[in-house]
C-alpha cells in the first residue's frame, strides 16, 4: 500500500511540474531581457524561439512534458499507479485530475463503482 501512495506521490508532482510548464509565464519575461532565470554567473545566453516550448534541462529547469492531449486519461494514469479497476473508475468519474481521484481514493477505499 505504501509503495501505492508513493507512486501516487509522484504522479502528482509529475503532474504539478506539467501544469506549471503549461501555465507559468516565468519563461516569457527573462526571454525579453535577454537572460535566464537559473543562470551561471558569467555565461551569457541568447533568447529562441523555442524558449516557450522547451525549457533548458541544463541550467537547472526542467524538460517540459507532453502536451496535455495526449496525457493519458485519469482512469488509465490510475491503473498504472496500482489502483483497482473499480476504484479507478469510481474515482475517474468522480474527479476531474489524477490529483483529485488519488486523493479520493485515499479518502474512500471501500468504495468500488
Amino acid at each position: 500500500m505504501l509503495e501505492v501512495l508513493l507512486r501516487g506521490v509522484v504522479l502528482l508532482l509529475q503532474a504539478a511540474v506539467e501544469y506549471m510548464m503549461e501555465t507559468s509565464t516565468l519563461g516569457a519575461a527573462p526571454a525579453q531581457h535577454g537572460i535566464l532565470p537559473v543562470q551561471a554567473v558569467g555565461q551569457t545566453f541568447a533568447p529562441s524561439p523555442t524558449l516557450a516550448a522547451r525549457a533548458v534541462g541544463q541550467h537547472g529547469m526542467v524538460e517540459r512534458a507532453e502536451p496535455s492531449s495526449r496525457r493519458p486519461s485519469i482512469h488509465a494514469a490510475l491503473i498504472g499507479c496500482g489502483f483497482a479497476e473499480e476504484q479507478a473508475k469510481a474515482a475517474a468519474r468522480r474527479c476531474s485530475s489524477v490529483e483529485a481521484a488519488v486523493e479520493w481514493i485515499a479518502a474512500h477505499p471501500d468504495v468500488k463503482e
